[in-house]
């Protein structure tokens, strides 16, 4: 998605949008707001099984080699079951705070600690995949909020620092056709395979 992130008075978004077309824009869209959706946890799925199997290469199916951006409130890369720090040689190996404009994702919220548990937690809990490697990118603050525009930025970052599989675990309004829909379906078109929440309150259901 080829745009630029503003910050206007309301009344001068609103003037931007009337004159879009003279100025040459194709269209002025508000950043929206979204939120971290706490759920309960999966229920059983069958993952222990699954780790029985083998995957193309012949290694059991438990995630080595696969790279996980996480991208919302952050990760807490301390958490023992997490690999206990970030970087090279760890769980978490590379991300980015977008809040602090940063290169320290910590989680201040839980949110993003907990859906990493669930994703790839090697430890006393394990997660789906506990051999995943993950990439930790901090969208929403320790309110559980945050804007498209660095949801947007983080996808892009993700795919730059090579994830297999992006998951967007937030809510926020949204159409099919809307720039955030636009960027994860350039993503996917990249390889990248995006997991996106569904069923909270209908939103994002169309991506």
């Amino acid at each position: 998605f080829h745009g630029l992130a503003l910050s206007l008075p309301t009344q001068e978004a609103a003037r931007l949008r009337r004159q879009a077309e003279a100025l040459g824009l194709q269209a002025v869209y508000p950043d929206r707001p979204v939120q971290a959706t706490l759920r309960e946890s999966v229920p059983l799925i069958g993952a222990p099984q699954v780790w029985a199997l083998r995957d193309g290469q012949g290694l059991p199916a438990t995630g080595q080699g696969v790279r996980v951006a996480v991208i919302d409130t952050g990760i807490d890369y301390t958490h023992p079951d997490l690999g206990g720090g970030i970087g090279p040689g760890h769980k978490v190996i590379t991300g980015y705070n977008y809040i602090d404009g940063t290169t320290n994702p910590m989680d201040n919220h839980g949110h993003g600690t907990h859906v990493a548990g669930i994703i790839a937690a090697n430890g006393q809990l394990r997660g789906v995949a506990p051999d995943a490697a993950l990439l930790a990118y901090k969208v929403l603050d320790r309110a559980g909020e945050g804007l498209e525009s660095d949801v947007m930025a983080a996808i892009e970052r993700a795919l730059v620092d090579g994830a297999h599989v992006i998951n967007l675990s937030l809510g926020g309004g949204g159409n099919p056709n809307d720039p955030m829909s636009q960027a994860v379906d350039a993503a996917a078109d990249a390889g990248a395979v995006v997991v996106v929440a569904a069923g909270n309150g209908g939103r994002y259901g169309g991506l």
